[in-house]
C-alpha cells in the first residue's frame, strides 16, 4: 500500500473528528497535554496516509500508541514545540470552516 504524501480535506475532516474523540477519551496522564496531542494526532494522520479510512480503527490506533508512549516515558522528552502539535490545531480549525 502507498502512503499518501498530501492530506485532502476529506482527510483532514477525518483526522480532526477522530483526533478529538481520541483526545476525548484520554484519562489522567503524567505526559504533558501537548505531547499527549501531538502523539494522537501524529498517529491519526500516519493511519490516514497508510489508507486506513474506519475512525474506530484510526482511534484505537492512536491510543494504543499513546499507552505505549506513557508506558516509556515521563513525559519529559516530549517537546511542547512540536510541529504535529500545530498541525492538529490547524486540522481542527480547517474543517470547522
Amino acid at each position: 500500500m502507498n502512503a499518501k504524501s498530501v492530506l485532502d480535506p476529506e482527510d483532514l475532516r477525518l483526522a480532526s473528528r477522530v483526533f478529538d474523540e481520541a483526545l476525548g477519551e484520554v484519562g489522567d496522564s503524567d505526559l504533558h497535554p501537548y505531547a499527549i496531542r501531538r502523539r494522537l494526532s501524529q498517529s491519526v494522520m500516519d493511519g490516514i496516509r497508510q489508507g486506513e479510512r474506519d475512525p474506530d480503527r484510526l482511534r484505537k490506533s492512536a491510543l494504543g500508541d499513546l499507552r505505549r508512549l506513557e508506558a516509556g516515558s515521563s513525559g519529559a522528552g516530549e517537546s511542547s514545540r512540536g510541529s504535529l502539535a500545530s498541525i492538529a490545531v490547524t486540522v481542527r480549525a480547517f474543517s470547522r470552516s
